[in-house]
């Protein structure tokens, strides 16, 4: 099978057509599509530091090419490949309510490099969405009480928690700016000041725990205490708007 690689960046495309000519072949006639998602087809994407993540979409499910897939792991596991999502077009049909913000987020970040672009048509439903975005926001703000507790006091710690929670906001920013019928932007930082637009200053703080996680910023320990203090209460608005929400 040919596949349709042009749209991706030099550098993804360089490492990533080796593992997807794999998968493709070892689909065959079960292949329904093959896609690249997340980063790599993003301008947020760091060669050597981020992976490659794709999709399989199978006609049907095939535990036959599930084992097929799992000695590719060996062969490119090395160059930055994460292993794919798997999944075949009834469990697409079927999940959509169940996981309408991952969904969302494959229909807006996605390159299709073989077969039918289905992706791109996805149908997400508003009440769906708006349920695991309040789901979220609300797990969210236990998350960051039990980070602050286990850091101990400790700047580095809970400088490390909050970047680490921030790759979950992602989603949720776009899922509540699809909501508000805003412009959905794909790259990150984009994301964030999105959002900061329609929640508030305190929302600003997104970007600000991004550039920690990208290390172009590094607080003092009171910047970490204020930097928390005001994700908890960005977060905590962003549950109001979010129940504010009519379906």
């Amino acid at each position: 099978m040919s596949l349709r690689l042009d749209r991706l960046s030099p550098a993804v495309r360089a490492k990533a057509a080796p593992f997807l000519e794999d998968l493709a072949r070892v689909a065959g006639g079960d292949l329904h599509s093959l896609h690249v998602v997340g980063s790599a087809v993003t301008a947020d994407w760091v060669e050597g530091r981020s992976d490659v993540n794709t999709l399989l979409v199978l006609r049907e499910m095939d535990l036959a090419v599930l084992e097929a897939i799992g000695p590719l792991g060996k062969r490119h596991r090395r160059t930055g490949i994460a292993p794919p999502l798997v999944m075949d077009v009834a469990y697409v049909a079927g999940s959509l309510d169940v996981f309408p913000m991952e969904f969302l987020e494959l229909r807006l970040i996605h390159e299709t490099v073989a077969g039918e672009d289905r992706l791109a048509r996805l149908e997400i439903g508003r009440a769906d969405l708006r349920h695991q975005c309040e789901r979220e926001v609300r797990s969210r703000l236990v998350g960051l009480r039990q980070a602050y507790l286990r850091s101990l006091g400790e700047p580095k710690a809970l400088a490390e928690a909050l970047a680490g929670f921030l790759a979950g906001y992602q989603p949720l920013a776009r899922g509540i700016l699809s909501l508000l019928g805003r412009e959905v932007p794909v790259r990150r930082a984009e994301a964030f000041a999105a959002l900061a637009a329609v929640a508030g200053p305190d929302a600003v703080v997104f970007g600000e725990v991004l550039a920690v996680k990208e290390g172009r910023s590094k607080p003092d320990a009171d910047g970490v205490r204020s930097l928390f203090e005001r994700c908890h209460r960005a977060t905590e608005q962003l549950g109001r708007i979010v129940d504010a929400l009519a379906v």
